[in-house]
C-alpha cells in the first residue's frame, strides 16, 4: 500500500483529536488526506469524506484509490453537513474554512448539539466562532494552536452539550399525570431501577418488563423502560441472578438501562388506564374522560379519583352484540363472560383485576360490568345480582393506555424517540 506522506502539523494536530474508533466526517476533505490517512491506521470505524465540490471530492477519491482505500471511505458530494444525519457520525471535522461557514454550517444541522465532537480549525474570525459555540449549547474542551509553513492555526475542540431528558426528567413528567400519591397503599411505583441522571433520549414503553422487553430495549438502545406493572412488588431482600426478578435487574443494570413503573396511579389518573378503557368499551369518546365509578381518593389539589369509570352507551345493545364490539375493541383472543339476559346500556370498567368492584357497579346502576382475573365466586354472585360479568383479560384491558403514555412523551419530550412494545402481547390463550 502507498503511504500517504506524513500529515502536515495542522492535519496532524486535528486527526489526534479523532478518538479511536469513532464515526467521522471530514466536510470540505478536499484532497482528503486526513481521511486517508484515518483510513491506512484504521482509527476510525466509519469514515466520511465529504465536499460540496464534485471536483475537489473527485480528487480525494484519486488520493484514496491510489493507496487502495477507497474502499473504507464514503465520498459525498453535499454542502455542510446536509450528506449526513444524526446517527451517522459522532465525530465532526470541519477545517480550512472561515469562523462565519463554519457557524453556518453548524446553525444548518442543530443535531449536533447533541453531543457530537467537533473538531474545528476556523482560518478566520476565531474570536465570533467562540461566542457562537458559547452561547449555541456546545463546550468548548481545549483550544490547540500549531505552525504550519509559517502560519499559526487554531483548533478548537467541542462538544455539543444541549440537555438531552433525564430519568429524573421522565419520572417527574409521569408524576405530573398519574401522581404517585393516587396508588394503592400496597402499590410500589415510581423510579425503581437504575440512575436517575442517566440519559433518556430512547425510552421503551411496555406494559410489564418481561426478559423479551428488556431485549427489545437493548436492541433498540434505550436507557429507560417505562411500564405499568412494577418490576419489583414486593420488599427484595436481595437482588441476585438466582430468580426471575433478580436477573432482570442485575440485567437492567449492567446494561445501564432504568425502569419507571407506573401502576394503579395510572389506573385512577384522568386519561389513564380506566379512560382508555372506557373508550374501548364504548362509553366515552376518543378524548374525552368518562364520569368516575366511585370516589377511591382526593389529591392535595382537592380533585377526587378513582380506579373504575361508569357510563352509558349511545344505544341499547345485545350482550351479543356488545361482547363482538369489545372482543374486537381490546384485541383480545377471547371473552370470559356470564350472561344475565338484559340488554348493554349502563357499564362500569375497571382496568386489570378488578373483581371486588363488582357491587359497586350494581350499586351504580350498571347492567354491565367489564374488568378482568375474575374468580369464579364473582361469576356466581354476578348471577346472584342479574348483572352482565365480562373477564375481557388483564393485559388487554390495561395495554390500551400504553399509546395513550407514548403519546405523551412524545409530545412532552420531543427530543426522545419513544417506542411502544412490539414484542410484549396477550399471555393467555384461548383454545
Amino acid at each position: 500500500m502507498d503511504r500517504i506522506k506524513r500529515l502536515s502539523n495542522r492535519l496532524g494536530m486535528l486527526a489526534g483529536y479523532i478518538e479511536a474508533g469513532a464515526s467521522v466526517i471530514d466536510v470540505g476533505a478536499d484532497h482528503g488526506f486526513l481521511p486517508v490517512h484515518l483510513a491506512q491506521k484504521g482509527a476510525a470505524r466509519r469514515i466520511i469524506a465529504s465536499d460540496m465540490s464534485a471536483g475537489s471530492l473527485g480528487a480525494a477519491k484519486r488520493s484514496a484509490d491510489k493507496r487502495a482505500v477507497s474502499h473504507l471511505i464514503e465520498f459525498i458530494v453535499a454542502p455542510g453537513l446536509d450528506g449526513v444525519g444524526e446517527s451517522d457520525v459522532d465525530t465532526i471535522v470541519i477545517a480550512g474554512v472561515g469562523g462565519e461557514t463554519i457557524i453556518g454550517i453548524l446553525e444548518a444541522a442543530p443535531w449536533t448539539r447533541k453531543g457530537k465532537r467537533l473538531i474545528l480549525q476556523p482560518q478566520t474570525k476565531i474570536e465570533e466562532l467562540r461566542r457562537f459555540l458559547r452561547d449555541n449549547g456546545y463546550e468548548i474542551l481545549e483550544t490547540g494552536q500549531t505552525q504550519d509553513r509559517g502560519r499559526t492555526y487554531t483548533i478548537l475542540l467541542a462538544i455539543g452539550r444541549d440537555k438531552m431528558p433525564t430519568v429524573r426528567d421522565i419520572y417527574q413528567y409521569l408524576d405530573s399525570i398519574a401522581p404517585v400519591g393516587m396508588k394503592q397503599e400496597s402499590d410500589n411505583v415510581g423510579f425503581l431501577v437504575g440512575r436517575a441522571e442517566a440519559d433518556a433520549s430512547k425510552i421503551l414503553v411496555s406494559l410489564d418488563i418481561t426478559s423479551q422487553v428488556i431485549s427489545e430495549a437493548i436492541e433498540l438502545g434505550a436507557g429507560l423502560i417505562v411500564s405499568h406493572h412494577p418490576l419489583i412488588f414486593f420488599p427484595l431482600k436481595s437482588v441476585t441472578d438466582t430468580d426471575t426478578t433478580g436477573k432482570k435487574i442485575v440485567r437492567l443494570l449492567s446494561g445501564g438501562m432504568s425502569a419507571i413503573c407506573m401502576h394503579t396511579n395510572l389506573d385512577a389518573a384522568r386519561g389513564g388506564v380506566n379512560d382508555a378503557l372506557a373508550i374501548a368499551a364504548g362509553i366515552a369518546a376518543a378524548g374525552e374522560e368518562a364520569e368516575l365509578l366511585t370516589v377511591d381518593g382526593v389529591l392535595p389539589s382537592g380533585e377526587t379519583y378513582s380506579y373504575g369509570r361508569v357510563g352509558y352507551l349511545k344505544d341499547p345493545v345485545t350482550l351479543e352484540e356488545y361482547l363482538g364490539r369489545l372482543k374486537s375493541a381490546l384485541g383480545t383472543s377471547g371473552l370470559r363472560y356470564y350472561g344475565a339476559g338484559r340488554e348493554v346500556y349502563k357499564v362500569a370498567v375497571v382496568g386489570g383485576s378488578g373483581g371486588d368492584m363488582l357491587q359497586k357497579a350494581v350499586e351504580s346502576g350498571c347492567d354491565t360490568f367489564v374488568t378482568a382475573d375474575i374468580k369464579y365466586h364473582v361469576f356466581l354472585e354476578a348471577k346472584e345480582l342479574g348483572v352482565n360479568l365480562i373477564d375481557g383479560d388483564h393485559f388487554c384491558t390495561e395495554n390500551l393506555v400504553m399509546r395513550t403514555v407514548a403519546e405523551k412523551l412524545r409530545s412532552a419530550f420531543p427530543d426522545s424517540a419513544v417506542t411502544e412494545s412490539k414484542r410484549h402481547k396477550q399471555t393467555v390463550m384461548f383454545f
